[in-house]
């Protein structure tokens, strides 16, 4: 049996990664010095390479992770967390 805070801890989960995941796609463009770890994977694994391995960490993955948990929670009612 699912208690009501992990169906809101299972929402608030998808709504922050969502809100994460769109935070850093307008953010790297108007502020890319910002990011530290993307200078550091760009050393480590080439220009073009470290910009692809960054984007996805920290901007796809949270986009679609956030987009399930929240399409799942509204269709299901569960959390799956």
């Amino acid at each position: 049996m699912y208690s009501i805070s992990n169906f809101i801890f299972g929402l608030l989960f998808g709504v922050f990664c969502l809100a994460f995941g769109v935070f850093t796609l307008f953010y790297r463009k108007s502020h890319p010095e910002k990011f530290g770890k993307l200078q550091k994977m760009q050393e480590r694994f080439g220009e073009k390479a470290g910009y692809v391995i960054h984007w996805i960490n920290y901007t796809l993955i949270p986009i679609v992770l956030g987009l399930f948990l929240i399409i799942w929670f509204i269709l299901t009612g569960k959390s799956p967390l």
